[in-house]
């Protein structure tokens, strides 16, 4: 996450003291001794999946979609970057626009996609709108999109107008 914790503590004297924490602590009690001191947790940073670990044991039909999709996504613009989670490849500009997840199971692609307003122009309803309560912010929609339904070019030019879309409400 590369997140920063700080901790703070009030003094009755109206002062504050702020500390960085630079790892996290527990409390470890001696047996022999019954003494309880603080160690610092070393933890080592979580490596995220490259795109090749996503796909691999994907379907072969299920790879080229992803390819075909990545490749017209990253068309849109220069400046679109695409960096990976452990869950997900994200495409962003300024802010995140598409979160795409390789699904093996169902063998289809998961897009999750961003909006002004929670709106997106999608006349043929291929998108389900994602609750408020999931706590996704401008992250609206979401689409699974199989490769049964990727031979298709009218229904891939519809994702990527969705996905367009997406990228406009960034700029």
């Amino acid at each position: 996450m590369n997140a920063e914790l700080w901790k703070y503590r009030y003094y009755e004297n109206d002062s504050m003291t702020i500390i960085r924490e630079e790892e996290p602590e527990q409390l470890i009690r001696n047996k022999t001794t019954g003494k309880t001191t603080i160690e610092k947790i070393k933890r080592e940073l979580r490596k995220s999946k490259t795109i090749e670990e996503h796909l691999d044991g994907a379907s072969e039909q299920l790879k080229r979609l992803f390819e075909n999709i990545d490749t017209r996504i990253l068309q849109i613009n220069d400046e679109i970057d695409r960096y990976t989670t452990n869950a997900e490849i994200v495409y962003k500009t300024s802010v995140n626009f598409v979160y795409l997840a390789i699904q093996k199971k169902n063998n289809t692609l998961r897009l999750l996609l961003r909006s002004q307003d929670g709106h997106l122009s999608d006349p043929k309803k291929i998108t389900e709108p994602i609750p408020k309560t999931f706590g996704y912010g401008h992250i609206t929609h979401q689409m699974h999109l199989s490769f049964k339904e990727s031979e298709n070019e009218e229904y891939i030019n519809l994702i990527l107008d969705l996905i367009f879309q997406s990228y406009s409400a960034t700029q």
